[in-house]
């Protein structure tokens, strides 16, 4: 069953896009600013509100996402800004969407109703997602970003999802080819990591990808000379 809406989304979903070798820093309140990212040698800042002032950065806000409703207008919202290149959505991999949308999707597939088949129902949740990934591309300007914070855990489901990539844990824990390239499940993008220390940084710049995203605070220079 779950192989059968697998195929159906993907072939609606489509393949995903490509993103640029990136280093990214994630602002949180009270810690690394836009300046200091900027200092750092950063391209990018993933940033919970969008900036008050310009900034040579590219943009993404990070948002949660709670239901269907609230993540249309907040990320219609974050598309309208021309200085914003995107959005982070978090909590899709633990999402359930259970409106009218997403019993309609379901029954159009299954000819059965979630509580006719809750076996079914479960295994759809990933696709209930996506459709909810698709609907919001179709919301945004060209050219809009598309990206999710996932656990390493989450990733089979997050390749149905057809984001720009996906932001997953550091790669210390991967099965690593002799080449280098991270053995990945994942379809959505190019793997872009997280870090949480400078060690994590060193880690996933070895391993390669799309680019690192670095988390929490950290010495200026010290940063500047890790991304080297």
């Amino acid at each position: 069953m779950r192989a059968a809406l697998s195929f159906l989304f993907l072939a609606a979903c489509g393949g995903p896009s490509s993103l640029l070798q990136t280093r990214a820093v994630r602002l949180d309140p009270g810690g690394t600013t836009l300046e200091d990212a900027a200092a750092m040698g950063a391209d990018t800042a993933i940033v919970a509100e969008p900036p008050k002032s310009t900034t040579r950065l590219r943009v993404f806000l990070s948002l949660r996402v709670v239901d269907r409703d609230s993540a249309h207008a907040a990320v219609r919202a974050a598309s309208s800004r021309t200085d914003v290149e995107g959005v982070v959505l978090e909590g899709l991999e633990t999402l359930v969407l259970d409106d009218e949308v997403a019993r309609a999707l379901f029954g159009w597939l299954t000819r059965a109703t979630p509580e006719e088949k809750p076996a079914e129902w479960k295994a759809f949740r990933p696709l209930a997602v996506a459709q909810l990934v698709r609907d919001l591309r179709r919301a945004v300007r060209e050219g809009f970003r598309l990206l999710a914070w996932v656990s390493e855990s989450g990733e089979r489901d997050a390749r149905f999802w057809n984001l720009d990539a996906i932001i997953t844990e550091p790669p210390s824990s991967r099965v690593v080819t002799p080449g280098g390239t991270p053995l990945r499940t994942a379809r959505s993008g190019p793997p872009l990591w997280w870090a949480a220390s400078l060690a994590e940084l060193e880690r996933a710049k070895s391993v390669g990808g799309a680019g690192i995203v670095l988390v929490g605070s950290h010495p200026v220079e010290k940063v500047r000379q890790a991304w080297h």
